[in-house]
């Protein structure tokens, strides 16, 4: 039995979600979200993501996707150089998963098809960006179906959890 495939993201008005390969909020809770969905899974990422992290995230599996052939993954994650090549990592790992798609915008891509459900943060606000992905991505690629909505905590950047299916 194969691992489901999650996407994670969050974006702002217009589908901002990236300046300058970082996040352009800073936002404790939604972060916190996204360390709680993903632990005890296994997060997949490109190599400009993990290396905002740093060190891998603890407490799940990390694969880290680069089409550099001379990087080197930081100790305790694992290195694909396609996202095919990634998934067959993941699904062929001893851990349990699922697997999430944490980034970025080409990953996110290239994954969305194969994806069972998107997890997404919609941001209530404007952020300066160089990197989008409008909330209509998601409905033409038949994620149409609302399972779960929740909003964030009470602040001065409103944001609501969503997570999608296909109908």
């Amino acid at each position: 039995m194969s691992k489901p495939i999650y996407l994670i993201l969050a974006v702002a008005h217009r589908g901002a979600m990236g300046l300058r390969g970082k996040l352009p909020w800073k936002l404790p809770e939604e972060w916190k979200y996204f360390l709680e969905k993903t632990r005890g899974g296994i997060l997949v990422q490109g190599r400009h993501c993990q290396d905002n992290h740093g060190k891998p995230l603890p407490e799940r599996e990390v694969i880290v996707l680069s089409r550099n052939p001379n990087y080197t993954p930081p100790p305790g994650a694992k290195l694909a150089h396609s996202l095919p090549e990634a998934l067959k990592l993941a699904q062929e790992s001893t851990h349990p998963g699922p697997i999430w798609i944490g980034g970025g915008l080409e990953i996110y891509r290239e994954a969305l098809p194969l994806a069972d459900r998107v997890y997404v943060t919609v941001i209530d606000a404007d952020f300066e960006a160089d990197t989008f992905m409008p909330l209509d991505t998601f409905a033409r690629a038949g994620f149409t179906r609302l399972v779960e909505e929740h909003p964030g905590p009470p602040g001065p950047v409103p944001y609501v959890f969503k997570v999608l299916a296909k109908a």
